[in-house]
Order: structure tokens, then C-alpha cells, then sequence
């Protein structure tokens, strides 16, 4: 990821949901949250390396978090079941999990 990506996108009042953000900091994730934008726990390979790291940092900066597939084909799209299973292997509990399954995405998306 070029530098700077992140910070972009946590000040930009286009973004609502900051996809993959890696090795996310502290300071981007607070962005992040004061700007309405969620971040992602993906399922995708190579970028779910650091779904522990984004869902840690969230954690601690009450930043809203979406589990999401980046999906590139259709059998890549995940069901209730999978997006539970990508959420507690990023070390979220299960009340947390449960939290962000219940997220309604398109009126999170509205406001």
C-alpha cells in the first residue's frame, strides 16, 4: 500500500468503509472514527494478514468495524456463518461479532 493511503482516505468525506487497512495507525483509525468511516475485516487472502492488527486498533479507538469479502467472483461472497467465522479468527468476541452482524450496512452506508 503506497504511504499516505490510509490518512487519505480517513479524512475524505467520500469514504465510508476504509477497505483492507492493513497496518492501520492509531491516528488514521481515530480519523477513521470522528469521520464516520468503518473499517474492514476482510476474508480476502493476503489481506486478512492483518485482521487481528485492524480489528485490535478499532477496539481502541472505537472505530466502527464491517466484515467484508472483497469479493472478486461470486464464490467469493460470504455468508452469515463465514462473516462470524472471519470476525472471531480477527480475535473479536462473540458479542462483538454479534454487534457488527447486526450493523444494517445500508443505512450505516446513508448517514
Amino acid at each position: 500500500m503506497a504511504p499516505g493511503t490510509n490518512h487519505a482516505a480517513c479524512t475524505c468525506s467520500d469514504v465510508n468503509v476504509l477497505a483492507h487497512p492493513g497496518l492501520i495507525t492509531h491516528e488514521d483509525a481515530r480519523l477513521a472514527h470522528e469521520n464516520g468511516i468503518a473499517l474492514e475485516i476482510t476474508s480476502r487472502g493476503g489481506h486478512n494478514r492483518t485482521n487481528g492488527h485492524v480489528a485490535r486498533i478499532a477496539r481502541e479507538t472505537s472505530c466502527q468495524l464491517v466484515v467484508d469479502s472483497d469479493a472478486h467472483a461470486p464464490c467469493d461472497l460470504l455468508d452469515k456463518s463465514s462473516k462470524q467465522c472471519v470476525a472471531e479468527g480477527a480475535g473479536l468476541t462473540v458479542a462483538e461479532s454479534a454487534g457488527i452482524m447486526s450493523l444494517n450496512i445500508d443505512q450505516f452506508l446513508r448517514s
